[in-house]
C-alpha cells in the first residue's frame, strides 16, 4: 500500500502490552476498518463486508466491561464470554455478529486461542476483509500457491483446502508473521488430545512447507510426524522409572552413561540394556538380599539366575509367527546383557580414576561358554528353520500374487472406456496402487512401514558424468530409530 503502512510485529506487540486506552485503540481500528472497506482496497463491496467493518464500537463496548490493564488481558476475558454466550448460537443482532472482533483480529491486535477459532473458517475472513498486499493475506496466499502446486496424485482438493485452513489457524493462534516461524510441532496433535478437525490437512501443509524451504527435510506422513517430537528420556529418568533396587541404581546409571559414550548412544540399545539388567537386579534382591554391591556377585549367583530366567521367559513369552514361542531367545538376551555388563565394568575399572573400581568383582562371574545353554541354541535353530520355510513359501507364491494384482489392474483399466463413473475411476486407481505397492516391495526390499512413508519427493533425480539421468529412492529407516 502506498498511502498507508501496515502495522509490523513490534508496533502491534507494543499496543497489546500497553495500558488499555479505548480512544487510541478505537480510533486506530476504526480508521483501518473504514479504509479496508473502500472499493479501491477491496473490490467486492457487499453487505456482509460492510457489517464486518462496522462492529468496532460494539467490540470496545464489550472490552470496557471486562477487567484487565492491557488489551491482551481484556481479550483473554473476552474469549470465554464469547465462547459461552455467543459462539454457535446463530444470533442475528448486529452487536453479536462475528463482525465485532474481525477487524482487530485481522490487524493482529489480538491473539486468539485454539478453542476460540475452533469451528470458524478464518481463511474466509482473511480473503474477504484484507487486500492482497496485506501481510497476513500475502503470507497465506504464498502458502496457497505452494499447496496448489503439489502433485495432483498425492493430495485431493479437500485435503489441500484443509491444509490452508490449518495454516491460517496456526498463524493466528501462534502469532506468526513469517513462514520461518513455522515449527514441526505445529503439525502435531497434542498428547492425549482427540484428533481435531483441521489437522486433516497436516500432510499437505508439511509437503508445501518443505517445498518452500521452511523445513529442510523430506515431507513426512502423519504416523512418522507423530513420532518425531517424542524426546527420549535421560538415563537418570530411565533408571528412576524402572524402580531398581537401591543397591544397583548408581552402578546401572554409571554403566549406561559410559556405554552411551564409548559404544552406542542409540536409545533402543540403552533401553534394551536397562531392561535386561533390571530383571537381573530384581532376581538378586529377591534371592540374595544380603549382597549390597555388584562387587560381591559370584559365579554361583549367576548359575542360579540361568534356570530362573529361562523359566521366567518361558512363562511370559508370546507366540511368534515362526511358531517358536518358548521364550528362550529372551533369556539369551538377559544372559548376554549380564555377561557384557560384568565384562565391561571389569575392563573399565582398570583405567585410572575409574568410577567402576568399587563395583567390579575380582573375577568375571559369567562367561560366554556358560551362556550357551542347549535350550537356547535349540530355540535359535528352530527360529532359523521356520524363517527359511516362510521365505521358501513366499518365493513360491509371489509370482501368482504379482500376476493376480496385474490382471486386476488391467481388467479395471479395460472397463474405463465403457464406464467413466466415479466408482470405476476409483476402482482402477485402487487396483493400480495394489499392483504398484506389491512391485515396490518385491523389487526394492522395503519394509511395509518404510514404503508407507514414501512421498513423491523421495524420488531423487541425479545425473552421472556422461549426462545420463538416473533416479534414487530415498528411504527413511523405520526400525529401531
Amino acid at each position: 500500500m502506498s498511502e498507508r503502512q501496515w502495522p509490523d510485529r513490534a508496533y502491534v506487540q507494543n499496543l497489546r502490552s500497553a495500558c488499555y486506552d479505548r480512544e487510541v485503540l478505537e480510533q486506530l481500528v476504526s480508521d483501518w476498518a473504514n479504509h479496508l472497506n473502500t472499493a479501491a482496497v477491496r473490490n467486492r463491496r457487499n453487505p456482509q463486508a460492510y457489517l464486518i467493518t462496522q462492529g468496532v464500537g460494539h467490540f470496545f463496548d464489550h472490552l470496557d466491561q471486562l477487567e484487565g490493564e492491557t488489551l491482551a488481558d481484556r481479550w483473554m476475558s473476552f474469549e470465554p464470554f464469547w465462547i459461552k454466550n455467543v459462539k454457535g448460537r446463530d444470533l442475528t443482532a448486529a452487536r453479536f455478529r462475528n463482525s465485532i472482533f474481525l477487524t482487530p483480529l485481522m490487524l493482529r491486535l489480538v491473539v486468539p486461542s485454539d478453542n476460540f477459532l475452533g469451528g470458524y473458517r478464518a481463511l474466509n475472513w482473511v480473503r474477504l476483509l484484507l487486500p492482497p498486499d496485506a501481510p497476513l493475506r500475502a503470507l497465506l496466499e504464498k502458502l496457497a500457491v505452494a499447496v496448489t502446486n503439489l502433485p495432483n496424485m498425492s493430495y485431493s482438493q479437500t485435503v489441500r483446502a484443509s491444509a490452508l485452513h490449518l495454516a491460517t489457524r496456526t498463524v493466528l493462534i501462534n502469532d506468526y508473521w513469517s513462514l520461518s516461524d513455522f515449527q514441526d510441532s505445529d503439525l502435531l496433535h497434542r498428547r492425549g488430545e482427540h484428533k481435531r478437525r483441521f489437522k486433516f490437512g497436516s500432510d499437505a501443509l508439511d509437503a508445501a512447507l518443505c517445498t518452500m524451504g521452511v523445513f529442510n527435510r523430506t515431507p513426512l506422513r502423519g504416523i512418522v510426524r507423530e513420532r518425531r517430537p517424542v524426546v527420549a528420556p535421560t538415563l537418570a529418568e530411565m533408571v528412576r522409572a524402572r524402580q531398581l533396587p537401591e543397591e544397583y541404581r548408581e552402578v546401572t546409571r554409571l554403566y549406561l552413561e559410559a556405554y552411551q559414550v564409548r559404544i552406542s548412544s542409540r536409545y533402543s540399545t540403552l533401553r534394551s540394556k536397562l531392561q535386561g539388567l533390571a530383571r537381573f537386579w530384581r532376581f538378586m534382591k529377591a534371592c540374595y538380599p544380603q549382597i549390597a554391591s555388584t562387587a560381591a556377585i559370584r559365579p554361583e549367583h549367576i548359575q542360579a539366575y540361568i534356570p530362573h530366567t529361562l523359566a521366567s521367559a518361558r512363562a511370559n513369552c508370546r507366540s511368534s509367527p515362526s511358531g517358536v514361542g518358548h521364550g528362550s531367545t529372551t533369556a539369551n538376551h538377559d544372559l548376554a546383557t549380564a555377561r557384557t555388563f560384568f565384562s565391561d565394568i571389569s575392563t573399565w575399572s582398570s583405567e585410572e580414576e575409574s568410577p567402576f573400581r568399587d563395583y567390579a568383582p575380582p573375577a568375571l562371574p559369567l562367561t560366554f561358554r556358560e551362556t550357551q545353554v542347549p535350550e537356547i541354541s535349540q530355540a535359535f535353530r528352530q527360529q532359523e528353520a521356520a524363517m527359511t520355510r516362510r521365505i521358501i513359501d513366499l518365493e513360491r507364491e509371489m509370482p501368482r500374487v504379482r500376476a493376480l494384482a496385474h490382471e486386476q489392474w488391467q481388467a479395471a483399466r479395460d472397463r474405463l472406456p465403457n464406464d467413466d463413473s466415479r466408482e470405476a475411476l476409483r476402482s482402477e486407481a485402487v487396483a493400480f496402487w495394489n499392483w504398484a505397492f506389491i512391485e515396490l516391495l518385491v523389487q526394492s526390499g522395503l519394509r511395509i512401514e518404510e514404503a508407507h512413508n514414501l512421498t513423491v519427493f523421495d524420488i531423487l533425480r541425479r545425473t552421472d558424468n556422461s549426462g545420463r539421468a538416473y533416479f534414487l529412492l530415498h528411504v527413511e529407516p523405520s526400525k529401531f530409530d
